[in-house]
């Protein structure tokens, strides 16, 4: 998070929007590794029979935080 707030701060001083888009391409992938290691993260610490309940949360959960980000 530290570090996306840094990234945040750097391509508001860039200029050129090839290296603004350059930079939102890395904090894609950096996004697509967070997401599926979350997914690795809650098999491994809930109990089998919830792991159900929490992908449907985290399903619900982001999804509601994308649509609330471009409001805020």
């Amino acid at each position: 998070m530290y570090l996306d707030l840094k990234l945040h701060w750097l391509l508001n001083l860039l200029k050129p929007a090839y290296i603004l888009v350059g930079f939102r391409v890395f904090q894609g992938i950096r996004a697509a590794m967070a997401v599926s290691i979350s997914a690795a993260l809650i098999f491994q610490i809930f109990p089998i029979d919830e792991v159900g309940w929490a992908m449907g949360y985290i399903g619900s959960i982001v999804p509601a935080g994308c649509m609330a980000g471009p409001a805020l």
